[in-house]
């Protein structure tokens, strides 16, 4: 039963609602890369539960900084930025978000 259904509204509103793009999201989250591994462009989704300041970087392996693909105040909601990494080599990278104390890193993976 998804959050919105429950308080017995299940035979009324239909639970894909819940889905909706037009449902704030309840965290800050990277909500998913795609295709990973990938070669060479990559697309992040990431979600806002309220006004923030968001960074997102890229980090190689090494712990060095590749490129900023965000650096913005964003308004809540579901968003995603595409990352074209035709001209860095094949490894391990890091996605790091950062938005106020919160912050998340994924791994990425670059096949050429």
């Amino acid at each position: 039963e998804c959050e919105i259904c429950t308080g017995g509204l299940t035979g009324i509103l239909p639970c894909v609602l819940a889905n909706s793009i037009n449902i704030l999201p309840l965290d800050f989250k990277i909500e998913g890369i795609y295709p990973n591994p990938f070669n060479p462009v990559t697309t992040i989704q990431y979600s806002l539960p309220e006004y923030a300041e968001i960074v997102i970087q890229v980090y190689d392996s090494n712990g060095g900084l590749v490129t900023e693909l965000v650096n913005a105040s964003i308004q809540p909601g579901h968003y995603s930025v595409d990352w074209n990494a035709a001209n860095y080599a094949s490894g391990i990278y890091f996605v790091r978000m950062v938005a106020g104390d919160y912050f998340q890193n994924q791994k990425l993976m670059l096949v050429k």
